[in-house]
């Protein structure tokens, strides 16, 4: 699903509703250095573990609500 992607243009990726991080870890791996990658996720026990499996300091894992991403989308 992600593959087809030029990661190398990519400047910015939103994961929403991460959950077990799937995505998450082929995101990571597939991504520039420079992109950088907010992780929504709305799950409270599934955030904690995201916490946990990915510390990655790229990857910004936002608290549950993705309604205002143009407002928490690490841009710059």
């Amino acid at each position: 699903m992600v593959r087809p992607i030029d990661w190398d243009q990519v400047k910015t990726v939103a994961e929403l509703g991460a959950g077990t991080g799937a995505f998450t870890n082929y995101i990571n791996a597939l991504k520039s250095p420079n992109c950088k990658v907010a992780v929504f996720e709305k799950d409270e026990e599934m955030r904690d573990q995201l916490y946990i499996l990915y510390p990655w300091e790229s990857i910004y894992l936002k608290l549950k609500n993705s309604l205002n991403i143009l407002d928490t989308m690490p841009l710059s």
